[in-house]
Order: C-alpha cells, then structure tokens, then sequence
C-alpha cells in the first residue's frame, strides 16, 4: 500500500470515517463541477488520504452514480498497492454495466468504462459513458433550380396564382429538380451516471411530389439509400407549395399555366423569355400580350395579342386584337382585328365581322355563320353555310405565287451569274449548289399549288359581294379582282 501521510499510521476508525467523508464530499463537488454528461474527470492528491480513505471514500460515492465496488474495487486496490517508481503510471479499465431493469431494451449494449490511472504521486478517476449520435431529419440538399422565384401555388381549381411568369422557373423533362437528403437515425447515449441519453425520431422532410415529378433514388457502394433526386417528367413550370413560414412542403411541374386576366395584376407573359408551356387565360385585356411556345387556349381577347408556336383556340376576339400562330387557329367570333396562322388552318365556327385573315388554309363551315367586310389570304378557302354581308376580299393563293416570283427571280439571277464567261469548270459551285436548292424549293412549291382549292357556299346580303384575286399581282395592290360574286 502507499505510505500513509505523516501523523495517519495511528488513525482510529473514527477518523478515517471522517477522513473519507471529507474526500467524498471534495469529489462530489468536483463531478458536480463539471459539465460535460458523458465524461467525469476525478484527481485525488495520494499524500493527503491513505489508500484505505480513498477506497472507502470512492465506495461511499460511485453508488450514487450508478458504479457498484464490484466493478473496479478489487483492481484498484491492487493497482494501489504496487510499489510505483517516482515517474512511473499505471492503468486500468473496467467496463460498467447497466443495473438489470433499465428501461431502453434498445440500448442495453451501451457500456460505461471506469477508468483510474495511478502514480506514486497521484489517482486519476475517469468515468465515461457513451455520446449520443444525433438523429438527422430528412432534407433538402441541392436546388437545381433558382427556388426563390416561385412566386406561384397552386390553388383548389387547378390553376396557378403568380404576377410575373417571365421569372418562374421552367425546367424540360427528365431535368432534376431538388436532391433530398434521407432522414438518418441516431443513436442513443449513456452518461456518466448511467442515464440514457434518448435522440429525437430522425424524420423525413415533408415534400408532397406531384405526378409530374418522380422519386430516383440514390444509393451508396453499399446499396444504401442515402438520398433521392426529384426529377420532372414533363416540360413545364415549377410549382411550388409553402407553409407559413415559407418552407417548401410541395413540388410539382405543370405543362399549362391558367390566368383568370391578363391586366395590371398580372402584367405582359413572355416578353422578356418566351413561356415555353401551354397557356389558359380567361381573358386579355386591352394593349396586354402574351408569348408562348404552347398551346394557347382564351375565353376572351378584348384588344390584346397572342403569339405562339404551337396553335390557339379562343372564344371571342374583340376589336383590336391580333393573333399570330405557327400552327391551327379557331375562334368562335372575330372582330375588327388580325390573325395569322403561318403554317396551319384559321378556323371561324361563328362570326367574322370587319377583320383580316392569313392562313394556308381558311376554314368557315357553320350554318347561317355571318361574315361581313373582311380579307381572307389563303391557299385552301372553304366557306360553307355563310351568310355574306358588305365586302368580302379574299387573296387566293397570293403567298404562293408571291413565294414563286421570289424563287423564279432568284433562279434567273443565279442561272444567269453560271453562264458568265469567268465560270470555272470542273467543280459545283456555290451558285450551281444554290440553283439546285432553287429547283428543289420549285417542285415543293408547285406540289402546294397544285392543291390550291376555293369553295363557296352560302348566301349573299343586298349590296353584298365576295371579290376573288388570284396570282401575284406586284409590289402594287390590284384595283380590280379577278371575280365577282
């Protein structure tokens, strides 16, 4: 054993009671001193207590904590007793184990270790249980989209409540969307004194997907699941759902956006960047536009313009209103104003009052459907159960013939720089590789020619008549048609 300290070989019982009630209480003081749960650091000066104080001092305490003399008593004693060199250290390690009835089934694994480190000089006491590994919601990772410009949500109808669309963002199919992070578990702890240190329940982030957006899971080399990318099925604008405190809790990509009016509130649509998915608009105010690459569906246009690549179908034009599409276009009444549809068919199913039509193709097929002082241009013109008031023009097939002077005065200038003496034979040139696309463009123009067709039926108002101009005529306009019905 070590040496007692001078003026202690002759203590009584009583004494040593009382010496190791000091040494507990001083240890007390010093694990209550300390913050840290899992980890409790003892130092006891050995020239001040006996062996024997400190062993008794230590069974008088460790039970408070959970640590019975069982688990380290007899090892320590030992250790206590060797005869240690001046710079020589000693150690031992003991695990301690959950007392029998602890509640966390889970959790019976989780050992604390008694740890004393001895000197001549020294005992330092370590008590250390397990930390926590804390558990970690579910997330979002990664947005590969600028999510601060989603002004919109959806609403109970179906459409999108949003003012300026130019900036909504607009991702094509199989484009990601977010990349979530998985909820991952934790663990629970045990602290110095036995206690279990429980973890919240790792949950994971609450995103409702749509079924325009699909779930690609993404796995470690182990085959574990460590997160999920969120990736658009379709072409379309990014619709995102908040909460109150504008956390997104919804994602979903919608191919067709639906605005009740286009005015103030809303502003212009695609002025800046043309909106590349299908639009339904209620109605389109006056000097209010929008530019889009879809379908273009409208209850009223009343003086505003439509310009898309793909077709439009709208219920009524009003005055001043102009509609320019690549492809078809319906209506169910024109008034006063302009459409054009570049490479499809005009379709009127009601009225057609004092407005201009340009198509490859113009189609009125509606019983007693009035058209009154218009202009239709038109390769294919087919006027079925109208009722003509005042003057009807219609240009028949004048974008063909206008396209086949163009073509022909072009082939004559290149036929004519090839039969220029400083030609160089041998080779294609670029004039003779241009005369072939010239010839080329010809044939296409004439196959479109040759199905060129007019049919008119309907009646005819008092003082009404339908004049018809066939070919090109020039740059200057015709005075007098060619047919008068």
């Amino acid at each position: 054993m070590n040496p007692s300290p001078s003026g202690l070989d002759s203590m009584t019982p009583e004494r040593m009671d009382e010496k190791a009630g000091i040494l507990e209480s001083n240890l007390k003081k010093a694990i209550a001193g300390q913050k840290d749960p899992v980890k409790r650091t003892l130092t006891i000066e050995r020239a001040h207590y006996p062996d024997l104080v400190i062993a008794k001092a230590l069974v008088q305490l460790m039970p408070r904590y959970n640590i019975q003399p069982s688990a380290y008593l007899m090892p320590l004693r030992e250790l206590l007793a060797e005869d240690l060199h001046e710079e020589h250290r000693k150690t031992i390690e003991s695990p301690i184990d959950l007392k029998k009835g602890d509640e966390f089934d889970d959790v019976q694994s989780l050992t604390r270790m008694f740890k004393a480190s001895v000197s001549k000089k020294k005992l330092i006491i370590t008590i250390e249980g397990i930390r926590e590994s804390k558990s970690m919601n579910g997330d979002i990772g990664k947005s590969f989209f600028n999510h601060t410009l989603c002004a919109g949500k959806m609403l109970k109808n179906g459409g999108i409540d949003f003012r300026e669309i130019n900036k909504f963002p607009v991702v094509n199919a199989g484009d990601d969307l977010f990349y979530m992070i998985k909820e991952e578990q934790g663990r629970s702890g045990i602290s110095f004194d036995g206690t279990i240190i429980a973890v919240k329940e790792a949950v994971p982030y609450p995103m409702k997907v749509g079924t325009s957006v699909e779930q690609i899971d993404d796995l470690d080399a182990s085959g574990r699941i460590k997160g999920y990318y969120l990736r658009s099925l379709e072409t379309g604008v990014i619709i995102l759902s908040r909460d109150k405190d504008n956390t997104i809790t919804g994602i979903d990509v919608k191919g067709q956006v639906e605005i009740k009016k286009l005015d103030f509130s809303t502003g212009n649509i695609g002025t800046e960047y043309t909106c590349p998915i299908s639009l339904k608009v209620g109605e389109i105010c006056s000097e209010f536009q929008i530019r889009v690459n879809g379908r273009v569906d409208a209850g009223i246009i009343d003086g505003g313009r439509i310009i898309t690549n793909n077709s439009a179908h709208i219920l009524k034009i009003q005055s001043g209103s102009s509609v320019l599409a690549l492809k078809d276009i319906s209506a169910g009444f024109v008034i006063h104003s302009s459409l054009v549809a570049d490479r499809g068919t005009i379709t009127i199913e009601n009225e057609l009052i004092d407005s201009e039509l340009t198509a490859p193709a113009m189609v009125f097929e509606k019983k007693r459907g009035l058209v009154t002082n218009s202009v239709i241009r038109a390769d294919k013109v087919s006027l079925k159960g109208c009722y003509f008031s005042a003057e009807t023009l219609i240009y028949f097939g004048s974008t063909l013939f206008e396209e086949e002077a163009e073509l022909l005065q072009s082939f004559e200038s290149v036929s004519a720089k090839l039969a220029a003496p400083e030609k160089r034979p041998g080779s294609l040139t670029g004039p003779e590789k241009k005369r072939e696309r010239l010839e080329q463009d010809l044939l296409l123009l004439k196959q479109k020619m040759d199905h060129m067709s007019l049919d008119i039926e309907g009646s005819l108002r008092r003082g009404a008549s339908i004049k018809i101009y066939c070919g090109f005529h020039g740059s200057d306009k015709k005075i007098e048609p060619d047919l008068i019905v």
